[in-house]
């Protein structure tokens, strides 16, 4: 029995065996069909692309053998019929030139004969040379109008490009303010010469001096005299040399130096147009289209950035040589038509021929204790305290329009007293005229800052102290600033 079962179990162990050797067998089948199929795709793959390589190939060659044949051919025909196409081209090219010579003959033999008969006709002949004549002259004449007027307006009636600020009167404000223009330079109103202006006691002695000495030249028509203005700044050379003008019956025109480098080789022609322009100021007549032109006070702010030294250490371009050159020859001759001021923080910069040029040179220091406490006294009248009488609002009104629309609030001024702006005024030594101004004006914003301005000593303590830290900065700056100037020329 049990043997039986031995036998059983072999016998399926076999039968097993015999079917997963027969799988076997079908999968290594399979596997080498696959094979042997992918192969003879891939051998199909290779003969097609051989093939079709072959009969481009094949194109290719037939394509080039058709074209040599045919540039061949066609080169066989060219040199057959060479002969026969050179001398067509000989005829055409005789035919060609045969026919231009006879238009040419022709041409001449009409010009000639016209010619002959023009100049047989005198009248004719006379009235075509007037006539060219006439359109020359005209031509000329009108050329030479058109760059008359051009000269005529632009040194009489506009402004140089150089000049700043001017008080010369453009050729627009004749109509647009006919009463004015006459009541301004017919009748003009007499004004302090050091109104707004406060300076030392002998500096403004020295002023005085030169503002007569001015008027006097002008009254006798006597050369002017070239001023230096001098010192550090915002000390009131700009400011009085405007007031030095107007008191002296003259019109100024501001420039500044800087920006005469700027302009290259146009700065020299730039030169000759202002003085060109103050040419035309004939010290008191009636100029033509009524313009009234007094003499000309021509100021030049910074003249150190323009008039330096032409030798020395510190080289210059020779651009700004040539505009030098350009100002010293407009300037060498006393002119009774216009008067230069220079105005420099450094004069020790300017060229020697430039100083030469100067008749009396005046020193702009900073305010002494007494002025820096008039000064401060000035501008806060002028900015916290304005004009309360009716007439002082309506000049407000003129002046400003727009105030109408707004309500006025008025600085409430407490604590405060000369004996207190005294006090500033020792505690703000060595500050400029307009440091002072700017100081004011610091205070006056400060007050509106509040929802109800007031100025009151904490306000302007707490701004004083500000600018006194400033001014303090700017110090230490100024002194390295003179140490490297000392530095770089030892000469001066």
């Amino acid at each position: 029995m049990e043997v039986q079962k031995e036998k059983s179990r072999y016998d399926d162990y076999l039968a097993k065996e015999r079917i997963q050797f027969r799988l076997q067998k079908e999968r290594e089948t399979n596997e080498e069909n696959l094979r042997k199929q992918e192969e003879s795709i891939q051998r199909q793959e290779a003969y097609k692309r051989a093939t079709i390589e072959y009969e481009h190939q094949q194109k290719l060659k037939q394509d080039r053998e058709r074209l040599i044949n045919k540039f061949n051919i066609k080169s066989e025909v060219e040199r057959k019929n060479f002969d026969i196409t050179e001398k067509k081209i000989k005829v055409k090219e005789v035919e060609r030139r045969q026919t231009a010579k006879e238009i040419a003959v022709v041409g001449i033999q009409l010009v000639g004969q016209g010619m002959k008969e023009f100049i047989n006709d005198k009248t004719m002949f006379l009235k075509l040379l007037m006539g060219l004549t006439g359109a020359y002259v005209v031509g000329y004449g009108f050329k030479s109008g058109i760059n008359l007027v051009n000269k005529y307006v632009s040194s009489r009636i506009m402004t140089p490009k150089l000049i700043r600020e001017t008080s010369r009167v453009p050729i627009n404000f004749f109509y647009k303010y006919p009463i004015k223009l006459f009541n301004k330079y017919y009748f003009p109103k007499k004004k302090d010469l050091m109104e707004g202006i406060i300076l030392k006691p002998d500096l403004e002695h020295q002023l005085r001096i030169v503002s007569n000495a001015v008027i006097n030249r002008k009254k006798h028509f006597a050369p002017f005299r070239n001023l230096l203005f001098h010192g550090p700044p915002g000390t009131g050379k700009t400011l009085f040399a405007k007031q030095l003008a107007k008191k002296s019956g003259l019109d100024y025109a501001i420039m500044t130096g800087a920006d005469v480098a700027p302009l290259g080789t146009l700065a020299v022609h730039e030169l000759h147009k202002i003085f060109d322009w103050a040419e035309t100021s004939n010290n008191g007549k009636i100029q033509i289209l009524f313009i009234y032109l007094k003499g000309l006070l021509i100021f030049v702010d910074e003249a150190d950035a323009f008039l330096r030294r032409r030798a020395g250490d510190e080289l210059i371009s020779e651009n700004l040589r040539n505009a030098i050159n350009a100002f010293l020859y407009r300037s060498g001759t006393p002119s009774n038509k216009f008067m230069i001021v220079l105005a420099t923080n450094a004069p020790q910069l300017l060229d020697v021929a430039i100083q030469d040029r100067i008749d009396e040179m005046i020193m702009f220091d900073k305010p002494s204790y007494k002025e820096r406490s008039n000064i401060l006294l000035h501008y806060l009248l002028k900015y916290c305290k304005p004009e309360s009488s009716f007439i002082g609002r309506i000049k407000n009104v003129l002046k400003n329009p727009t105030i109408i629309f707004y309500k006025i609030k008025k600085i409430n001024i407490s604590q405060i007293d000369s004996n207190y702006i005294d006090d500033i005024a020792r505690r703000t030594e060595g500050f400029s005229g307009r440091e002072l101004n700017k100081l004011v004006v610091s205070w006056h914003d400060a007050a509106f800052a509040k929802d109800d301005p007031i100025l009151d000593k904490a306000t302007i303590e707490s701004v004083l102290e500000r600018h006194l830290e400033q001014n303090r900065v700017k110090r230490n700056w100024n002194a390295d600033q003179e140490d490297y100037f000392k530095l770089m020329h030892p000469k001066l």
